[in-house]
């Protein structure tokens, strides 16, 4: 999902007639919104189902960033830093020992591990969300590309 390609012809020779170029960057823009709002809605969705207990910050933070400047709309997750966490998983984590293990010299030497505290299972919700909403994208910003044609016309 992260090149974005147009594959009906006619819509691509009818764009490359449009003479102001502004023109055809806001509707491509308008598109490229439209499309990872789409994204968006199902990958909150997706992120409550799989984790019921996640705050109401955690699923604010799965956030569309537009960049008007290279026509660019980019849907993350690190609007909070925890999402990535529960996306991509943790190693086993443990706490720093406090038990000393032997003396080398006068320098006592501590045990490496402490307890566990256990780690985080990858639940991967944006990855799913976007393949379960691949073609749903691709539909939608065709769709919303031949109204803002037809407007034109």
């Amino acid at each position: 999902m992260n090149d974005v390609k147009i594959e009906d012809k006619e819509l691509m020779e009818s764009l490359s007639k449009i003479d102001d170029e502004d023109e055809v960057k806001a509707m491509m823009l308008k598109a490229l919104s439209k499309g990872a709002s789409v994204l968006q809605s199902y990958t909150k969705a997706l992120y409550k189902s799989y984790m019921p207990t996640a705050s109401a910050k955690m699923i604010k933070g799965v956030k569309k960033k537009v960049d008007k400047a290279y026509t660019e709309v980019m849907v993350t997750l690190m609007g909070d830093y925890r999402n990535k966490w529960f996306e991509k998983g943790t190693q086993e984590r443990h706490k720093k020992s406090n038990q000393i293990d032997h003396y080398w010299g006068k320098k006592a030497v501590y045990k490496k591990n402490g307890s566990s505290t256990g780690r985080i299972k990858g639940k991967y919700f944006f990855r799913d969300s976007q393949n379960a909403k691949d073609k749903e994208i691709q539909d939608v910003m065709n769709k919303t590309l031949e109204d803002e044609m037809r407007k034109i016309q």
